[in-house]
């Protein structure tokens, strides 16, 4: 998937799928709790599922295209890895961050200074480790959290790869996921000022990206378990409760807990659902029509530069008429367009050629 001419276009549908989820959640805060569209809005607005679909597949497709390299050659690169991701992330990331900090300069927004700092070195998500006065205007960096957890992972996964080699990475993977939830049982009570982030923390969240890793390993070490458990998946349509779960119990124990308790069930189910569809349409077609659509891997494709753009305009602290529906939506397409075509997209350019 280096070249964009290599994208398994269903994944982009997942993406498209990912980031509806996202602009819907954040979009929704402007309707009003009375409005009759609210308790649907818990569905098809449940961004916290979008993300982990992100951080599924990012541990997926970083796993698979390693495991490309290392079946090819033998050994992984990991200056021209790291090189790569830089120009994946670094150029829209830090041209967003550079807009933001422009208008807090002139005075639109009131966003403290070292905040950026925490942003731009990529440990936004441990943001309550700073003591540093929060401001609603902080909404606008707020993103970024997952973009931080990314990085972590981005540094700390080929580490982990140079200590133990790739063919024992599905033993650490598996004892590491294992090891998760009680990662955030102690949190709950050692930590308990930051009960409220543990969605958001590598140490307590980072697994979501992790069951991406392990299901990439799995399907280049042991293709026929694989098969044979997809098989079991497809036979007993298990893939309908997958589903099910994800976009209904998944949404209403996220709302009911919120989110402290469901930070025990949903960061663990979530991620084992999204991986397993994953490779259930790896191998199987059935819902390919519904992926493939042109429009959704379209939007698949934009996917991070709307991720980016959006934070500016789906929200009610804008308060100017680029915050009000549609034209939040509009704007943030516009954004997304010109950020893909004329700054991402030349940045992959270069990337295909390394």
């Amino acid at each position: 998937m280096e070249n964009i001419k290599q994208r398994i276009d269903y994944l982009d549908g997942f993406r498209g799928i990912a980031i509806l989820l996202v602009i819907i959640g954040h979009g929704s805060r402007l309707v009003s709790e009375t409005s009759f569209l609210k308790p649907l809005l818990i569905f098809i607005g449940n961004e916290h599922l979008g993300v982990e679909i992100f951080f599924v597949l990012s541990g997926f497709l970083i796993t698979k295209l390693l495991l490309n390299e290392y079946n090819r050659s033998g050994n992984i690169n990991f200056k021209t890895f790291f090189l790569k991701r830089i120009l994946r992330i670094f150029p829209v990331f830090y041209l967003y961050v550079i807009v933001v900090f422009v208008l807090t300069l002139t005075g639109i927004l009131v966003i403290n200074k070292s905040v950026f700092e925490i942003a731009c070195l990529y440990v936004y998500n441990y943001r309550m480790l700073f003591s540093i006065p929060y401001n609603q205007d902080e909404w606008f960096l707020a993103h970024l959290w997952s973009l931080s957890m990314e990085e972590q992972f981005y540094i700390m996964w080929p580490c982990l790869i140079l200590i133990f080699t790739m063919k024992r990475m599905i033993r650490i993977a598996i004892i590491l996921l294992i090891l998760f939830p009680f990662f955030r049982f102690a949190n709950y009570f050692l930590l308990p000022e930051t009960r409220g982030l543990m969605l958001y923390m590598m140490h307590t969240a980072g697994d979501s990206i992790l069951y991406g890793c392990l299901g990439s390993l799995m399907l280049n070490y042991y293709p026929i378990h694989v098969e044979k458990f997809l098989m079991i998946i497809d036979r007993y349509k298990i893939y309908i409760i997958l589903f099910l779960f994800l976009f209904f119990l998944s949404p209403m124990l996220h709302y009911a807990w919120m989110p402290t308790k469901s930070g025990f069930i949903t960061p663990t189910l979530n991620p084992i659902c999204i991986i397993i569809l994953i490779l259930w349409l790896l191998q199987s077609r059935k819902c390919w029509v519904f992926f493939n659509n042109k429009y959704l891997v379209e939007l698949g494709v934009y996917s991070y530069s709307v991720y980016i753009w959006q934070q500016l305009f789906l929200t009610h602290f804008n308060t100017t008429f680029l915050g009000v529906f549609p034209v939040n939506y509009i704007a943030t397409a516009i954004m997304a367009w010109l950020s893909y075509n004329f700054v991402e997209k030349q940045f992959l350019k270069l990337k295909s050629k390394l």
